[in-house]
């Protein structure tokens, strides 16, 4: 049984999920197994000029200008804090002819284009008719009355959920902010990443794991944990991405906030697309029950879904640790934001697009 209830992590947040991940693919056998085996094959097949490509490109490029930073760092936080939505793909698909990654960034194009005021008191304000005009998301379709011949009624689209959980998470980080005495969401991040006035000896630079640990604390959005048969599960995935992102985006321009010294340690930004990849790759086995839950597209659950997006974390820890006894190649310094940058990409492209992947609809965390 699963409770989305959860205290924080008493320590570090991004060691709390490698061990509740792996508390928790220990405990979800045999339905849910991870294929040793299949590890080598997958590491002995990947391209490694494919890989460097893949793992090099800017997180955050988009074909826009800004007058300063914080605008760009406030679409890129706002992009990462909704990246979520996997459940709706398929509708996604038939009704704006994108998916749900590209709706939200859509979205938040239209948002900056169109002028919208990006600041917390402009987000708490939000409605979900705003949300619906910005990412193109239908509220409302007329379908055919089912007992009166040639009468049209109307009802809520599909997508209307969609819009509901964009506009609440977007109200919760505009009143969170807020009560927290910031302005938006760049002066938010610029002063948790602040380096201290007076060095300590032994601090060794801007860190990642504060960051998310910071997010989490504070944006109800980010709170990517639960509790499954009463053990506590840390994911933790748009923080993650958020805090990776930003390294990777502004090291160079703002080291001494965001060149974080512990960046090898972010896990794998769990989502749909990761374990569709791996049980493609038969890393990951499934009972036959769950294989027919995604191959029919049936809603898996936030139980399932929670398993199944923490052995993806386990089955890439292993990748990373078998990765990194291969000496003299690309892979050995492997780290969770590359691998996860690879596996996010290949899913988005040919025929490995095409794999069903799990649905959960309920969820704002991926």
């Amino acid at each position: 049984m699963v409770n989305t209830e959860t205290t924080f992590p008493p320590g570090n947040f991004l060691e709390a999920v490698r061990v509740s991940c792996n508390a928790c693919t220990l405990a979800s056998a045999p339905n849910f197994k991870i294929n040793e085996a299949a590890i080598s094959s997958f590491l002995n097949g990947i391209d490694l000029e494919q890989y460097t490509s893949l793992t090099s490109q800017d997180p955050f490029s988009v074909p826009l200008r800004f007058d300063n930073l914080e605008d760009e760092m406030n679409l890129l936080a706002l992009r990462d804090l909704l990246e979520f939505g996997c459940g709706f793909r398929k509708p996604l698909h038939k009704s704006c002819e994108r998916g749900a990654s590209d709706t939200i960034l859509f979205g938040i194009l239209s948002m900056h284009i169109s002028g919208q005021p990006l600041n917390a008191t402009a987000l708490s304000e939000l409605t979900i008719g705003d949300v619906s005009n910005l990412f193109g998301l239908p509220l409302h379709e007329e379908k055919d009355h089912p007992t009166i011949p040639g009468l049209r009624v109307g009802e809520p689209h599909i997508l209307r959920a969609f819009a509901e959980k964009i506009t609440k998470v977007l109200n919760e980080t505009g009143e969170a902010l807020t009560v927290h005495g910031y302005s938006g969401l760049p002066q938010f991040l610029l002063d948790v990443t602040k380096p201290p006035s007076n060095k300590p000896e032994d601090w060794k630079g801007p860190s990642a794991e504060a960051l998310v640990s910071n997010l989490v604390k504070v944006i109800p959005g980010f709170r990517d944990m639960a509790k499954v048969d009463g053990e506590p599960v840390y994911l933790f995935k748009k923080a993650q991405l958020l805090a990776s992102d930003l390294g990777r985006k502004y090291e160079n321009k703002d080291p001494e906030r965001f060149k974080f010294f512990d960046a090898d340690q972010f896990t794998v930004f769990a989502d749909n697309v990761l374990p569709a990849l791996l049980v493609h790759y038969s890393i990951i086995e499934l009972s036959e029950e769950l294989k027919q839950k995604i191959d029919q597209s049936e809603e898996f659950g936030v139980e399932n879904s929670t398993r199944l997006r923490a052995v993806a974390v386990e089955a890439c820890e292993r990748i990373i640790r078998q990765a990194r006894t291969l000496e003299g190649s690309p892979l050995s310094t492997m780290t969770g934001t590359q691998l996860d940058y690879y596996l996010w990409k290949m899913g988005k492209v040919g025929e490995l697009r095409k794999l069903e992947r799990h649905v959960d609809t309920q969820t704002e965390f991926y």
